[in-house]
């Protein structure tokens, strides 16, 4: 056999069955570990092979953050360490071992160490330890002398773990000794903490007592089988360092549900001035540096061409350390120009467009608020900022380096809309609201008034702001009235804006239209247009077929009831086919009497004496075009002063009456006027652009037009 020749035994038959064993040498993260400790001692330099050099954290404070100290220490040389593992444990991915270094470590001082190690994937990815100097007390017991792993009772695992948590907290952090023999086997227990003895005694002066806590508090249990090291933090327990904080690691042995053996290493936390890494002792104490977060906010997301849209620009630092040097690149939007800004730090440069802020600590918030004037309308307005520059690192996110998305928490963007889209003005804050339109009657004749009740209710849990409900007059339609519990209604733009609405709260408008139409049904639909919260059913605005589909719309329709006035006006067909534009007047003395406003030959017409008391009695009412009144503007539009000339057929007294987009009264006048034509003056130069609206009256007439001002 080949076997035989090798060893020159080609006679030779072997009396057994050889078998090949495979032999797996894939090492546990255990034996990892443990490789790796001693190569503080051996300088070998493969144990690198099991750290993930990427993402390494070391909770060392002594040594530089990442693996660079560990590749000049094990750089294949003996270092003249020493280092042995006195025992150690694996539990899931957390390897515990128990150590002790000598040689020319700590200038010739022996120390005896807790290394506890986390593992990804097979490789190292995070560290914690705690070293002391040895001392012999001269007690009969070593730091590191007794029980030695491998962990047995492996079944007690969570109970133990259970026990060690519940002892913590107990005695250590809330200083309750009453049943210390609850978790202490004192007779029988060994004790290896310098200066407490070799047994329970200490202990058992402690039983009892209360208020005597040690430990402020407890970060890591790990628990395998019949040990568990509790890692914990809090003053010098012997009183000697009154300032001080200190990491205590506590091994302990458990038997029959009860702890019988201690091991420990206290010591001193630095301060993080004196850390020569970020990561913390713990990890959930590390230092983050620099870490500047940038917010844009727009105060109402729904703008107007010509008026102003207002942005919160946020920076805050969430790191640790002061940042300084901020400049945050706030180039403003295609169509929007500067207006003012005012800032809590540092200031805004026009020319540049960039924020700057000089210094900004720890924990700290500067704001940018920021007013700029809309030239376009009906697009979507994107403004994206950056923060483009710092002194310091940031921890997440690189300054500058955006193409104009948001992938990192120094960028930021914000959309307005236009307001014609309709929808939400903030999209903060949540609420429900619902719409219903009603009528007194279901049928309806011509020339009388119609009155619509419009609901808006809350059924949110948050109050509703700015609120517009889009109610336009139905065509064969004119206004009479409005009247609100809550908000106004503006008839130059149709809508009903409440600025509040509380939770639970429903607002009602009262709406008065007069027919001038017959023979055909008349539906109103009116919607919820803008409203600044988020609604979990419906969507602002977003109805363009006039048939409700969501909570926020509504429709009634009301059917012709009565044919009496069926040939009301036929002799007139010559001039109802010049009545183009028909407005009726709400300042009527008497209700039955009123006014056409019309349109005749191209011009505003006002024509009186219909008397609809004959309605009543089916007499035919006779036209009787008289006592016109005609307006004339011009220039218009006009950037400071307009003449309106006013034609009468015969003398009278007017109030003239000009308003803002919003309904507000601006001028008022009380005209008397002579038979002919009247040139009125208008000084417009206080006024800023806009279309404005004017209002010529007198008991029995009605006239309006637009006023636009162009500076």
């Amino acid at each position: 056999s080949q076997f035989g020749a090798l060893f020159g035994l080609n006679d030779y038959e072997a009396p057994f069955n050889i078998e090949i064993i495979e032999v797996n040498t894939e090492l546990t993260n255990e034996e990892k570990a443990i490789a790796l400790i001693k190569a503080f001692e051996t300088g070998d330099p493969t144990v690198l092979n099991y750290i993930n050099g990427d993402n390494y954290i070391n909770h060392n404070l002594s040594a530089p953050a990442g693996i660079g100290i560990l590749q000049f220490v094990f750089s294949g040389s003996p270092t003249g360490f020493t280092a042995s593992t006195a025992r150690s444990y694996e539990i899931g991915d957390i390897v515990v071992t128990h150590n002790v270094y000598g040689g020319t470590w700590n200038n010739g001082v022996p120390q005896v160490a807790f290394d506890v190690f986390r593992f990804e994937d097979g490789l190292i990815v995070e560290h914690w330890d705690n070293l002391g100097n040895i001392v012999d007390d001269m007690d009969g017991t070593s730091q590191t002398d007794g029980a030695l792993t491998p962990a047995s009772d492996l079944q007690s695992t969570n109970a133990n773990q259970a026990l060690l948590e519940e002892m913590a907290e107990t005695l250590f952090v809330n200083g309750d000794w009453t049943n210390v023999r609850d978790y202490f086997d004192l007779d029988n227990y060994i004790q290896h903490s310098v200066g407490a003895g070799a047994d329970g005694a200490f202990l058992a002066t402690l039983e009892g007592q209360t208020g005597l806590s040690f430990y402020d508090d407890v970060k890591f249990v790990h628990t395998l089988g019949n040990f568990g090291l509790v890692m914990s933090q809090g003053p010098d327990i012997y009183g000697v360092d009154l300032e001080g904080t200190y990491a205590y690691y506590d091994l302990f042995r458990m038997e029959n549900g009860k702890i019988v053996e201690h091991w420990d290493v206290i010591q001193l936390i630095p301060t993080p001035d004196q850390w020569a890494n970020n990561d913390g002792k713990w990890g959930d104490d590390a230092i983050t540096g620099v870490d500047l977060n940038l917010d844009l906010e727009v105060v109402n997301q729904l703008y107007e061409q010509y008026t102003t849209i207002d942005y919160v620009f946020t920076v805050t630092n969430e790191g640790d350390l002061t940042a300084t040097n901020i400049v945050v690149d706030a180039a403003l939007p295609e169509g929007l120009v500067y207006t003012s800004d005012n800032t809590t730090a540092g200031d805004f440069e026009l020319y540049t467009e960039e924020w700057s802020i000089p210094t900004l600590e720890a924990g700290a918030t500067a704001q940018l608020n920021l007013t700029l004037f809309s030239l376009i309308e009906e697009v979507d307005i994107v403004y994206f900022a950056q923060i483009s520059a710092t002194d310091q690192q940031d921890a997440d996110s690189t300054p500058g380096n955006s193409n104009g998305l948001v992938e990192e928490d120094d960028e930021a963007s914000v959309t307005a809309f236009p307001k014609s889209d309709g929808g939400f003005g903030t999209n903060e804050g949540n609420n429900d609201l619902e719409l219903s339109i009603t009528t007194d009657n279901a049928t309806y004749d011509i020339y009388e008034v119609v009155r619509y009740t419009i609901s808006v209710t809350n059924y949110g849990e948050e109050p509703s702001t700015g609120i517009e409900v889009s109610a336009g007059l139905p065509e064969g339609m004119v206004y009479t009235n409005a009247s609100a519990d809550n908000g106004v209604y503006n008839l130059f733009f149709e809508t009903w804006t409440i600025d509040f609405l509380e939770a639970g709260e429903t607002a009602v408008l009262n709406l008065d239209l007069f027919t001038l139409v017959e023979g055909q049904p008349i539906t109103n639909f009116v919607q919820i247009f803008v409203v600044n919260e988020l609604d979990p059913d419906s969507t602002p605005g977003n109805n363009t077929t006039g048939i409700p589909a969501e909570d926020d719309e509504a429709a009634i329709t009301i059917q012709y009831a009565s044919d009496q006035a069926s040939s009301l006006l036929q002799n007139e067909t010559t001039v109802l086919s010049k009545l183009l534009n028909l407005d009726i007047s709400s300042a009527l003395v008497d209700p039955l009497n009123f006014n056409i406003h019309a349109m005749v030959n191209q011009q505003e017409t006002v024509i009186t004496n219909y008397d609809l008391k004959q309605l009543t009695n089916n007499t035919p009412v006779q036209v009787e075009v008289a006592n016109e009144v005609t307006v004339s503007v011009a220039p218009n539009p006009f950037k400071d002063e307009t003449n309106l000339a006013i034609e009468l057929m015969q003398q009278g007294a007017f109030q003239l009456l000009v308003f803002d987009a919003n309904g507000k009264i601006i001028s008022r006048r009380i005209l008397d006027l002579q038979k002919g034509i009247n040139n009125i003056s208008f000084d417009g130069s206080h006024l800023s652009n806009g279309v404005y609206n004017y209002r010529l009256s007198n008991p029995s007439k009605v006239l309006s037009g637009k006023l636009i001002v162009i500076k």
